[in-house]
């Protein structure tokens, strides 16, 4: 009855509840901060897994309206070709078939390729990036970028700077990618078939074309020459133009490090 329990402010300095509890320790000041800082940028498994499956819903659906879309021009070759009898003269229908054909490829990718399409745009354990200039933000204690200086904090808007915010920036970067590629073969097939018109009624005729129509001939090598250039402009400045345009529907990049509320 005459012994007292051991408070802790009488633990001595060599008992292992002091050691665990020092302010000093070094473990607290090294793996403590490097793990909130990448608990408030993390997204967990459940949430990974939902939103890849909102990325291959839309992909699936935007498949099926390619594939459906696709029906379109293949049906108005059938019908004018049965009608007129130049079913199989593919020369002239060659913008309809081309169209058929990025079309159909669109969607059977849609439908086939969602799902590595979804990882890769959803990463599982995505490298911490700062939304300011791209730096790698992994094994830093200070959620401070080395590079631009951007301090990262913990508040919910934040959350897009490891996973969201380089999602988004891919996707709308695939999609950008996506309109340059139909763009090229789009006027790519237009070009060729004024181009095969223009040959259609024999080699003399392909020769005195330049003299008999300079204004038409000059549109179809106008066509011809520019094809490419909007559509390798639009594919280089694919990444610049999608950042620009995640920050602007999300926010500047303040807002990433505004303090939390």
């Amino acid at each position: 009855m005459d012994e007292h329990p051991t408070t802790p402010a009488e633990t001595t300095p060599d008992s292992p509840v002091a050691d665990s509890t020092a302010p000093d320790s070094p473990a607290s000041d090294s793996t403590a901060p490097a793990a909130a800082w990448l608990d408030t940028v993390r997204l967990s498994s459940a949430e990974v897994f939902r939103h890849r499956v909102v990325v291959v819903i839309v992909l699936r659906i935007g498949g099926m309206l390619c594939l459906a879309l696709s029906l379109a021009p293949v049906l108005s070759w059938l019908f004018e070709g049965i009608r007129d009898g130049d079913l199989f003269m593919f020369s002239y229908y060659l913008y309809r078939l081309t169209t058929a054909v990025v079309l159909l490829a669109l969607g059977c990718a849609g439908l086939l390729l969602s799902p590595r399409v979804a990882a890769w745009l959803v990463p599982a354990d995505a490298k911490p990036l700062c939304p300011g200039c791209g730096f790698d933000l992994a094994g830093l204690s200070d959620p401070r970028c080395p590079e631009c200086g951007l301090v990262i904090t913990s508040s919910r808007g934040v959350r897009p700077v490891l996973v969201q915010y380089q999602s988004w920036v891919r996707g709308t970067t695939l999609v950008l990618r996506l309109v340059a590629v139909v763009w090229v073969v789009w006027r790519l097939g237009v070009a060729l078939d004024m181009l095969l018109w223009t040959t259609a009624s024999g080699l003399s005729y392909a020769l005195l074309y330049p003299l008999m129509g300079w204004s038409e001939f000059m549109r179809t090598l106008l066509l011809t020459g520019l094809v490419f250039v909007p559509g390798l402009l639009l594919w280089r400045l694919s990444v610049p133009l999608a950042r620009r345009c995640v920050v602007t529907g999300i926010g500047s990049t303040d807002h990433f490090s505004s303090p939390p509320s």
